[in-house]
């Protein structure tokens, strides 16, 4: 379930289980949008910050590493829906 590696808590701020990232913090991430003659348009990105701000307006938001980065604590969050 994708709620237990990221969940939205705020409007700005989102819990990300840190194992769905890479080591430079980027996840594959395809944005479907309808174009001008309304036609579906995929594009792809890897930066999950920069989609989430684009999307939602915003000018920053935070993403919160549940288990502050720990690769057991954040498990153990998982598998509690912590994030």
């Amino acid at each position: 379930h994708l709620d237990t590696v990221f969940t939205m808590v705020n409007f700005d701020q989102f819990t990300v289980h840190p194992m769905i990232l890479n080591n430079k913090g980027e996840l594959p991430i395809l944005v479907m949008h309808k174009d001008k003659q309304n036609q579906i348009k995929i594009e792809s990105s890897n930066n999950l910050k920069t989609v989430l701000k684009e999307q939602l307006g915003l000018n920053e938001l935070d993403l919160i590493s549940s288990g502050d980065g720990d690769p057991i604590i954040s498990a153990r969050e998982q598998w509690n829906d912590g994030s």
